[in-house]
C-alpha cells in the first residue's frame, strides 16, 4: 500500500511503525518508510511483498506494563532457522537502525521453531578470502556491539539450541532467559 504526504525535512529521516496482524494470525510490524517524488513523501509500506526483506519484525509496546519495550523476532524467511551470514546482519542493522534507542526495554527473540539461531553461515564463511573474513567479523562484531550498546535493559529470549554466533549474539544482551522450545 502507499499514501502520499508533502514534503517535510522530518519526514524524510522517519521511519513510522505501527504493530499489525497478518492474515494467518501472526503478529508483525507495518513500517512506512518515505520515498521522495517530484515534492512530495510517497510512503510504501514496508509488509509489502517488495519491501518485506527489508527490515526484521519487530514491535514496540505504547501502553501497559511493557510501554516503550521493543521486542524484535529473527527470523529468515523460508528457513526453519536463522543462520547467521552478511545478508541477514545487514538485515539486523537496518532493524536496529529502525527501532532507534528503545526506551522501556529491549526483547531479542526468534521466530524460528527449532533454535534460537542455529550459528554462522559455514557455507558463506569458507568461501570468504582473509579480507573478506576480516570485512564479515567486523560487521557482526558491530551490530551485535550496538545491542550491548543500549541504554536499555536487554534480555535474550532464547527458545531451544543456540550455537556459536547466535549464543555470542545472546550474550551481547543483559539477560539470557531460556525456555525449551
Amino acid at each position: 500500500g502507499w499514501f502520499w504526504s508533502p514534503i517535510d525535512a522530518r519526514l524524510q529521516r522517519s521511519v513510522v511503525c505501527e504493530p499489525a496482524r497478518g492474515a494467518n494470525g501472526t503478529s508483525y510490524t507495518r513500517c512506512l518508510r518515505p520515498r521522495p517524488v517530484r515534492g512530495w513523501l510517497l510512503f510504501l509500506l514496508h509488509a509489502s511483498p517488495s519491501m518485506a526483506a527489508d527490515l526484521l519484525p519487530f514491535h514496540r509496546d505504547d501502553s501497559g506494563p511493557a510501554a516503550g519495550v521493543v521486542t524484535l523476532h529473527l527470523e529468515q524467511e523460508g528457513k526453519p532457522v536463522v543462520v547467521l551470514n552478511r545478508a541477514f546482519l545487514e538485515r539486523l542493522d537496518r532493524t536496529l537502525d529502525a527501532i532507534g534507542q528503545p526506551e522501556g526495554g529491549f526483547v531479542l527473540a526468534s521466530n524460528a521453531p527449532r533454535a534460537f539461531v542455529a550459528g554462522a553461515d559455514l557455507a558463506e564463511i569458507d568461501a570468504l578470502n582473509d579480507e573478506q573474513l576480516d570485512e564479515y567479523l567486523r560487521l557482526g562484531s558491530r551490530v551485535y556491539g550496538r545491542i550491548a550498546a543500549f541504554r536499555c535493559h536487554t534480555v535474550a529470549a532464547i527458545n531451544g539450541a543456540t550455537l556459536g554466533g547466535g549464543l555470542e549474539l545472546a550474550m551481547h544482551c543483559d539477560t539470557l532467559i531460556a525456555a525449551m522450545p
